[in-house]
C-alpha cells in the first residue's frame, strides 16, 4: 500500500538488509515522525532479532518515532498457559515470551534500546482509558 500519508511493505524482519531495502523503496523521509504498528510480531521473532530491529529503526529514523505494540504477556497465568499450549499443538513457537513476559519487561525492552519513554498497558487498562 502506498499513498501520500501511509506506506507499507513486506520484508523478513529478521533480515535488516531486507528491511532497509524495503524502507528505501518506499521513499520514506527518515526525519518525518513515524509510527510503527506491531501486532503480535515481536513474540514470533527471537529476542535478538526483535531487539536488532528496534535498534535499527532507532538508528535509521532521525525524526520522532513511536511504536504501538500489541504482544502477548503473562505466559504463566491460566490464559497464557492455555494460549501457549494451543499454539504449540499447532506447531507454532512463540520465541520471546520468556524474555519479555510482563508489561515492565516490554517497557524495559525499549528503554534498554535508547528510547526515552515507554509505557505499557494491558488490554484492561486500554479499555478503561479509552
Amino acid at each position: 500500500i502506498f499513498s501520500q500519508f501511509y506506506r507499507s511493505a513486506g520484508a523478513d524482519l529478521s533480515k535488516l538488509d531486507q528491511v532497509q531495502a524495503a524502507v528505501e523503496r518506499m521513499d520514506i523521509d527518515p526525519s518525518a515522525p513515524t509510527l510503527f504498528l506491531s501486532e503480535c510480531v515481536f513474540i514470533y521473532m527471537t529476542p535478538e532479532d526483535s531487539s536488532a530491529l528496534i535498534e535499527w529503526t532507532r538508528d535509521f529514523f532521525s525524526g520522532p518515532i513511536c511504536y504501538a505494540v500489541n504482544e502477548q504477556i503473562l505466559p504463566d497465568d491460566a490464559f497464557g498457559q492455555m494460549m501457549i499450549s494451543n499454539l504449540r499443538d499447532r506447531g507454532i513457537t512463540l520465541r520471546s515470551y520468556r524474555t519479555f513476559p510482563t508489561l515492565e519487561a516490554q517497557e524495559k525492552r525499549f528503554r534498554d534500546r535508547g528510547f526515552t519513554g515507554a509505557k505499557a498497558l494491558d488490554m484492561n487498562d486500554v479499555y478503561k482509558s479509552f
